[in-house]
């Protein structure tokens, strides 16, 4: 099983991918935007088709079925939008992994962490959203090896699990040695507010210096992000 995180705090969902698996794959060459073919893309659909003016993101495609409290819901072997790693379509993971193909990566090793969800109500109607920690890497088990990481935020409707919109880092210096990480977020109505554990220049692998909140607002039924802001 791969190591999922080099730190505790730090917690890292579209087509469903042809083959899932447990082991560390080798990271390939980028893969040119330019060229459709370069993933494996089995489902059409786009998760962040314009919802107009609507609260209900009914433009999303579903993600499965959805108990009333998504408290239940077993994240392990769940469906989510594959844009946290530049993932075409949808990803389905097999107790908490997947390997599925990057147009920015190339093949890589996803995960979903369920002990990093958190849950809070986004939209004021009383009943709770989840924002799920993703992330993608080398498959290698290092801080170095990891790519991407991000929250997927989802909502129940109608019976079915549906995406909001995909959370990522909005601070990454370009000098950085690895990827900003995602540290947790907090629910507020209409708001959500992200920790980022960003690198500088000079910092070890293990050992990110750098910390900055995203604010990013429910509008239109979709997330939109603020301009971030550096607080160490």
């Amino acid at each position: 099983m791969t190591i999922r995180r080099l730190v505790a705090v730090l917690p890292l969902v579209a087509v469903v991918v042809s083959t899932v698996a447990c082991g560390a794959p080798e990271i390939g060459e980028r893969i040119s935007r330019a060229d459709p073919t370069s993933a494996a893309v089995t489902t059409p659909g786009n998760p962040r088709a314009p919802l107009g003016d609507s609260m209900e993101p009914t433009a999303a495609p579903s993600l499965g079925p959805a108990p009333s409290n998504l408290r239940a819901v077993d994240w392990t072997i769940a469906t989510v939008p594959g844009e946290f790693c530049d993932i075409p379509g949808l990803v389905t993971f097999l107790d908490g992994e997947a390997t599925v193909t990057s147009l920015n990566w190339g093949e890589v090793h996803a995960d979903i962490v369920p002990e990093a969800t958190r849950y809070g109500d986004l939209d004021g109607d009383g009943v709770d959203e989840a924002a799920v920690s993703v992330g993608c890497d080398t498959g290698g088990g290092t801080g170095a090896g990891q790519l991407e990481t991000g929250y997927v935020v989802v909502r129940e409707s109608g019976g079915v699990l549906r995406s909001i919109g995909t959370i990522t880092p909005q601070l990454q210096p370009a000098d950085a040695p690895n990827a900003t990480r995602m540290g947790g977020v907090g629910f507020s109505i209409g708001q959500l507010v992200v920790n980022e554990i960003w690198y500088r220049s000079g910092d070890a692998t293990c050992c990110p210096t750098g910390e900055a909140e995203t604010t990013w607002t429910f509008r239109n039924g979709g997330l939109e992000p603020s301009p971030p802001l550096v607080t160490s």
